[in-house]
């Protein structure tokens, strides 16, 4: 199966309290959390985020076949949203 092919599997949808130890698990395997402190500090953010995300800052997952694989984050440009 081609790259292209693997792609079209991914669906980007709305981060959800539930994927918290998910995205907790790709953080720590590419060397972004050092340190439990560093894991339950970051997993109450995300928590947070999760129940009540910022005007500015809502992030998305993406998943394949069931499984998250990536975060996405969608940063709303302030211009953009006072025109609407």
């Amino acid at each position: 199966m081609n790259l292209e092919d693997q792609f079209e599997k991914v669906k980007v949808r709305k981060f959800q309290e539930s994927d918290v130890e998910d995205v907790l698990e790709i953080f720590t395997a590419y060397g972004l959390i050092h340190t439990e402190e560093e894991q339950e500090r970051t997993r109450q953010s995300l928590r947070k985020n999760a129940i009540e995300p910022e005007w500015y800052d809502h992030f998305l997952v993406a998943e394949m076949d069931g499984k998250v694989v990536g975060r996405v984050i969608l940063e709303a440009d302030y211009l953009l949203i006072q025109n609407s």
